[in-house]
């Protein structure tokens, strides 16, 4: 994709790219193979993921959930 911009103002700025439903949940569930605690962020806040993390719920996984950052016990 290319974007050309014309004008005398320089633009500058931050954009936060947030995390990917088809990146995060193959990662949730492949964390159910490691025997530890593990820690993801940037865990996208959508109703896939919140049905994932209920499942594993189901299974007696233990998941802290703090503003989209999930921590396995």
């Amino acid at each position: 994709m290319k974007i050309e911009i014309e004008g005398k103002r320089k633009i500058s700025g931050d954009v936060f790219i947030s995390g990917s439903k088809n990146s995060a949940l193959p990662i949730i569930a492949a964390s159910l193979l490691y025997k530890g605690n593990i820690f993801l962020s940037n865990i996208p806040n959508i109703s896939d993921v919140l049905d994932m993390l209920n499942i594993l719920s189901l299974f007696n996984v233990l998941v802290n959930l703090q503003s989209f950052s999930l921590l396995f016990l």
